[in-house]
């Protein structure tokens, strides 16, 4: 390095020169030093955004990758805090060209299925846009707001690539890997092979998410609610798509808290405080369940309570 280095007339930069041995000793990870140069081991190198360790774990690899991304989800979220009332299907495009696309970038090449390190940021994400509790149901979240689970929206781009490349001539260094990959059936060759199919894979995926919800409502109350109002996982409700009239954002999260059970009727904050159900009254008439039916049906249509639109928000978005 310092013969090349003098022969051209350039100079090292300790700052950025490092080196990086995959398994090596101890010894093998000291620090070189000749003349005033020192140039010191790293565990970690970043290569157009992919990230290669020395233990050459992909666990390790991903929380490195989830780290540096994270800063990404703090800037969507005060996107989020600084644009309250923009509408809904202005701030859906935005998370998903922006975060979802960091958080995903270089996934096609990643050797595993097992992404749940990167699952976390992405509930938060949506949570966050549909305006919701943090510790609301995930699955009713992601249909509610129409995005698929993460696994699937991997395998969905990681298929895309796969089906791009088998255009691609024989003798390319990637289809000879590719062909020993094959002829060994190593691990590698057995994660490319999951992905294969002509199956729609964002489809099935919603079938699989909706599934789920039924199987997980039997005694589970806000499970239950979701599910009486929403009786197929294909139809998106219109207050999230484009429209030709304005609706602030307020309005559609108080509609969106109603659905998920993430409001602040005595229902759902007795919970917390351990109230026993029927103690979960209205301050209306101090008789009356306060739960999301009694709220629609009852109060809304009462001619003697002014509960507009305005003060339904306000309710449900304390």
């Amino acid at each position: 390095l310092l013969d090349f280095c003098n022969e051209f007339g350039m100079d090292v930069n300790c700052k950025k020169t490092k080196f990086m041995v995959i398994n090596g000793s101890l010894a093998d990870k000291e620090s070189i030093i000749i003349d005033n140069l020192k140039v010191s081991h790293q565990d970690f190198y970043v290569y157009l955004g992919a990230f290669f360790t020395v233990d050459v774990n992909y666990k390790c690899c991903l929380k490195l990758h989830l780290e540096d991304k994270y800063c990404g989800f703090l800037k969507f979220a005060n996107f989020i805090f600084r644009n309250e009332n923009m509408p809904f299907h202005v701030k859906k495009p935005v998370l998903e060209s922006c975060l979802f696309s960091s958080i995903l970038y270089g996934s096609e090449s990643w050797l595993t299925t097992d992404i749940k390190t990167m699952e976390t940021i992405y509930h938060k994400a949506v949570k966050l846009l549909l305006g919701v509790r943090i510790n609301s149901n995930k699955t009713s979240c992601l249909l509610e707001a129409g995005f698929p689970s993460l696994k699937a929206l991997f395998a969905h781009r990681r298929r895309k690539l796969i089906n791009s490349l088998k255009t691609m001539d024989e003798t390319t260094p990637f289809m000879i890997a590719l062909s020993l990959c094959k002829s060994t059936n190593n691990k590698a060759y057995k994660v490319i092979s999951e992905f294969k199919g002509d199956y729609n894979i964002l489809e099935e995926d919603t079938k699989r998410l909706w599934d789920t919800l039924v199987k997980q409502s039997p005694g589970h109350s806000k499970l239950e609610h979701y599910l009486r109002y929403n009786s197929t996982p294909t139809i998106v409700c219109d207050v999230y798509n484009r429209k030709p009239f304005y609706i602030p954002d307020s309005f559609r999260m108080a509609f969106t808290r109603l659905r998920l059970s993430s409001h602040s009727l005595q229902i759902e904050t007795g919970r917390w405080s351990r109230t026993p159900r029927e103690a979960r009254t209205c301050p209306c008439d101090g008789l009356s369940i306060q739960d999301e039916n009694y709220a629609i049906f009852v109060v809304l249509n009462r001619n003697t309570y002014a509960f507009n639109a305005t003060s339904m928000s306000q309710t449900l978005n304390s």
